[in-house]
């Protein structure tokens, strides 16, 4: 996000120069990431693309969400 979001700033910059069109970033905080299915598949994905082994990526990730 940078300081201010300059970052948000600066992507929403980008796309109005590609686009032509006003463009709103909001940013929402996941507070429990592990309680979120959206948060932890991208994490899995990441880890798998990383070339983890998979079954120990699904077997760290399901334990982390057991204990919250």
């Amino acid at each position: 996000m940078g300081k201010n979001g300059e970052k948000i700033k600066s992507v929403e910059q980008q796309l109005k120069d590609k686009f032509h069109k006003d463009f709103k970033i909001n940013v929402k905080e996941v507070r429990v990431p592990e309680l979120s299915a959206r948060v932890m598949a991208e994490y899995i994905a990441t880890q798998i693309e990383a070339r983890m082994p998979y079954r120990k990526v699904i077997k760290q990730t399901v334990s982390k969400i057991m204990e919250k």
